[in-house]
């Protein structure tokens, strides 16, 4: 439960979930009874974060290649459950100016 709030039967998808304020994301939701879907572009990497915790599924995507977004996108909606909670935490970090 979060407060008074469970979150059995919900499912979340936690993008940049294996680190920083995504990982606790995942503890929260996971803790509170949702299923966790953890997209990484590096699965071996999520997955050492991510290893023992109940409820959460690793899936790939790489969030700068759209056809890797489509296919992820595909994998979920055929999959045929309903996503109730969605959080975006990836991230990057300390690119060049550019304009």
């Amino acid at each position: 439960m979060i407060g008074d709030v469970g979150l059995n039967g919900h499912t979340a998808i936690v993008t940049g979930g294996y680190s920083g304020i995504g990982l606790e994301a995942i503890r929260a939701l996971a803790g509170a009874g949702a299923n966790v879907i953890v997209p990484a572009r590096d699965v071996e990497k999520a997955a050492g974060a991510l290893h023992k915790m109940e409820r959460v599924e690793l899936e790939t995507l790489a969030l700068t290649d759209t056809a890797s977004i489509a296919s992820f996108a595909e994998r979920v909606v055929s999959s045929g459950r309903t996503v109730s909670i969605l959080i975006n935490s990836a991230g990057i970090m300390a690119t060049r100016l550019t304009r």
